[in-house]
C-alpha cells in the first residue's frame, strides 16, 4: 500500500512540476492579451476606384486564424458590372510571424445576385432576357496582410469561387466568382 502512495505521489510532482515549467518559458509566446486588437474593419479601396464598394469586417481568433464577413455592391457605371450584390464569409489561415498578419489562405462561401442576359425562345425567334439571378459558391484564396503599430492595415488578396448552382440552365454561363483587392483597415 505504500509503493501505491508513493506512485501516486511522485506521478503527482512530476506532472506539477512540467506544468510550472511551461509557465516560465520564455520563448515568445503571440497569446491575444488585453492590448492586443481582435477585431479589423476594412474597405477596398482597389474596387472603390472602379464604382463597386466593399466592406469586410473581420474577427481574430487567435495568432493564426480568423473568421469573417465581406458585402460588395456597385455603385456607378464605370464598368458593366453583372455582379449587383455579393455577401461573403470567410476562414483564414496566418502563416505569419506575428498575431494575424503576414501570408494567409483562406475559404469562402459567397452569395452573389447577378444579372445574366439569357436567349430565350424556339430557333429563329431567338430574343435576348436579361434576368436576376442567385447562387452561391464556394471558392479558396490567399494574399498578404500587413499591420502597423497603431492598427492600421493594408492587406492585398485574391481568390475565385465556383457557383454550385443555376449553371446550365438556359445558358447561363456566369460560373466563376472572383474575389480579390487591396484592403486599407483598422484593427480595434
Amino acid at each position: 500500500m505504500k509503493i501505491l502512495y508513493y506512485l501516486i505521489f511522485s506521478f503527482l510532482f512530476v506532472n506539477l512540476s512540467f506544468a510550472q515549467e511551461d509557465e516560465n518559458q520564455t520563448e515568445k509566446n503571440y497569446e491575444r492579451t488585453g492590448d492586443t486588437p481582435i477585431y479589423e474593419a476594412k474597405l477596398n479601396v482597389g474596387l472603390v476606384f472602379i464604382g463597386n464598394a466593399n466592406f469586410t469586417y473581420e474577427n481574430l481568433l487567435n495568432d493564426e486564424s480568423s473568421i469573417g464577413a465581406s458585402v460588395s455592391f456597385p455603385f456607378d457605371d464605370f464598368i458593366s458590372w453583372d455582379l449587383n450584390f455579393s455577401a461573403t464569409a470567410f476562414y483564414r489561415f496566418y502563416f505569419g510571424e506575428g498575431y494575424g498578419k503576414g501570408v494567409f489562405a483562406e475559404g469562402f462561401g459567397m452569395f452573389n445576385n447577378y444579372e445574366e442576359t439569357l436567349k430565350k425562345g424556339a430557333p429563329g425567334e431567338r430574343f435576348d432576357k436579361t434576368e436576376n439571378v442567385s447562387d452561391f459558391a464556394l471558392g479558396l484564396g490567399g494574399g498578404y496582410k500587413m499591420v502597423s503599430k497603431g492598427g492600421v492595415s493594408l492587406e492585398f488578396h485574391l481568390g475565385i469561387g465556383r457557383n454550385l448552382f443555376n449553371y446550365g440552365l438556359d445558358g447561363r454561363s456566369f460560373n466563376f466568382v472572383p474575389r480579390g483587392g487591396i484592403h486599407v483597415g483598422y484593427q480595434f
